[in-house]
Order: structure tokens, then sequence, then C-alpha cells
């Protein structure tokens, strides 16, 4: 039967009588840790780790790409209703993180890969919902005096986008909308900077208190 550390979990030969990986001598074999219930992790007893689940993050920004889909269709409908979009720069960043949790199969609200796949979202998708409304407003100021379809509105957008006036007017709709969608990644940045802050905090406090465990943990009989 082979010998597993008690410390570490490091496999070793019968005749060892330290773990050549951390150095510890205690042991255990491998029947009594299948007849044990529970797992042994420097010391302590405990349930099964589990094992951290890839992050798939291809799956991520394809996920992240459908949802924030949603966020362009809401900013085509307010804009053709008249109503401020900019707040659509938000929504649709939102929707990208959470598609990118949901694709990826990633457990954390927030991550660095999240925030910047759906940064990236916001700015497509917004831009390709301007783009839209832009042409829907040159269908239907040309479709009743000429010959004219959806598609050649939509391609004649650049060069209705070199007159200046049309230029400016695109680029402070813009302007808004990312502005809010912005917000919403400082704020996102900051609970991920923060939560790991907690973390390092609690694995700090963990790794100062597993010396004074020890010292108060009886030896273990050979």
């Amino acid at each position: 039967m082979a010998k597993i550390c008690s410390h570490c979990g490091e496999q070793a030969r019968d005749e060892s009588k330290f773990c050549s990986n951390c150095g510890g001598s205690n042991f255990t074999t491998t029947e009594d840790s299948l007849n044990s219930p529970a797992y042994t992790l420097n010391g302590a007893l405990g349930g099964m780790p589990e094992t951290p689940e890839k992050e798939r993050v291809f799956l991520g920004i394809l996920g992240a790409f459908l949802f924030s889909l949603a966020g362009g269709v809401i900013y085509v409908i307010l804009y053709q209703l008249g109503i401020l979009a900019a707040v659509c720069g938000w929504v649709t960043f939102t929707l990208a993180g959470v598609g990118y949790r949901k694709f990826s199969k990633t457990k954390e609200r927030f991550s660095l890969k999240s925030i910047i796949v759906s940064l990236v979202m916001l700015v497509v998708v917004i831009l390709l919902a301007e783009y839209v409304c832009i042409a829907i407003e040159i269908y239907k100021e040309l479709v009743n005096d000429y010959y004219i379809t959806f598609l050649d509105a939509f391609l004649f957008v650049p060069t209705l986008l070199t007159d200046s006036e049309a230029l400016r007017a695109t680029l402070g709709d813009l302007g808004f909308s990312y502005l809010f969608g912005f917000i919403a990644v400082i704020g996102n940045i900051t609970n991920f900077f923060k939560g790991r802050k907690a973390e390092k905090q609690g694995v700090e406090v963990g790794s100062q208190a597993t010396p004074a465990q020890e010292e108060n943990t009886p030896p273990t009989e050979e």
C-alpha cells in the first residue's frame, strides 16, 4: 500500500521517513484514506477540495456578444422613440458580463477577463447600434422620394458622416452612451479589486494562524 503525506498529500515510498515534497514526517496509507470520510490538508480534516473549473474564454466572448446584442436592440428602439438611449451603454455592459459568465462557466461574479470582454462588447455593439439608427433615419428620409432600400441607406452612412454636423451629432450620441457604460466599468473594476484585496487578506490571516494551530496539534505516533 502506498504512503501519502498527511501534510501535502504527496505520495511517498514505503521506506521514506520524510516527505520529499514538504519534509513532513506524518504519513497515511491508501487504505486509511479510503476508510476516512474526510480529506487531510495541512494537518486539518475537511471535505474533498473542489477542483476549480477552467474558465472558457472563447465561449465567454460568444456569450458576451449574444447578450450584449439585446442592449443594442434596446438602443435602436429607444432612438426611434426619441428617448435618450445613453443608458443603454450601461445595460449593454451589464448584459455582456452576464453572457460571459454563463457561457464561460465561471463562478466568479467579476473577473478581469469578463470586464475586458464586456468593455469591448460595449464599444462594438453601441457603435453598431448607432450605425443602424443612422441608416434607419436615412431610409425614412429618402424612401418616399427615391427608389432606395435599407441596404442602400446602410451603405450610405459613411458618406453622410463626412458631413461635420452629422459627425458631431453622432459622436455626441456615442459619447453619452459610452459615458454611462464606463461608469459601470469603473464600478465593476472597483468591486473586482476589493474582492481580490479581501481574498488576499483572508489568505494572509490563514497563513498566520497555521503555525499556532500546528503548535497546539499533538504529535502523531508513527
